[in-house]
């Protein structure tokens, strides 16, 4: 028997690589399917949050455009109490609306201070929702609310402003 040369050696290490190369193909092709599908369902439960979001988002630019001008509309109150949820990854949209949170909050309020306020949040938000190209300030402030309701609007604030500064002044009976 004659010694082993150099490229038996090496034909018989190129054999071992082949059959190392061929069990790590198994092994992958194995695994393949189940690291697809994974990956898949990963991608669309990211897409949907992503839709859900976009889709939220859309809905609270909805409400306060329709509520425009009326601040007091419970679709607006419910968009504003959403607008941290929607926009929580919005710092420009957040600051708007702590903005117009606390001239919400003065007093004695400001209604122009107020409304301004309102109509900077919703530029902010249709910057947001990339429609600031579509919808501009000046369309936010045509809101259309008739001349009688507004009156009436205004007529029932002061009555309850009067019945708070009643109650503010009145003692309390509790004991």
């Amino acid at each position: 028997m004659s010694e082993p040369l150099i490229t038996d050696w090496l034909t018989a290490g190129a054999a071992l690589c082949t059959l190392l190369t061929a069990v790590v193909a198994v092994y992958f092709a194995a695994k393949a399917p189940k690291k697809a599908a994974e990956w898949a369902e990963k991608y669309r439960r990211q897409s949907e949050q992503a839709s859900e979001r976009e889709k939220l988002r859309m809905q609270v630019f909805v409400a306060l455009m329709k509520c425009r001008s009326q601040l007091l509309h419970q679709d607006a109150l419910a968009a504003l109490n959403l607008v941290d949820v929607a926009f929580s990854d919005v710092p420009a949209v957040r600051e708007a609306y702590r903005s117009f949170h606390d001239a919400t909050g003065e007093d004695p309020s400001s209604a122009e201070k107020i409304i301004e306020r309102y109509h900077a949040l919703i530029d902010k938000v249709s910057q947001a929702v990339g429609m600031a190209d579509q919808i501009s300030v000046s369309d936010i402030r045509a809101g259309y609310y008739p001349l009688a309701l507004g009156r009436l609007d205004e007529a029932a604030l002061a009555e309850a402003e009067a019945k708070i500064a009643n109650a503010k002044t009145k003692p309390s009976k509790r004991k």
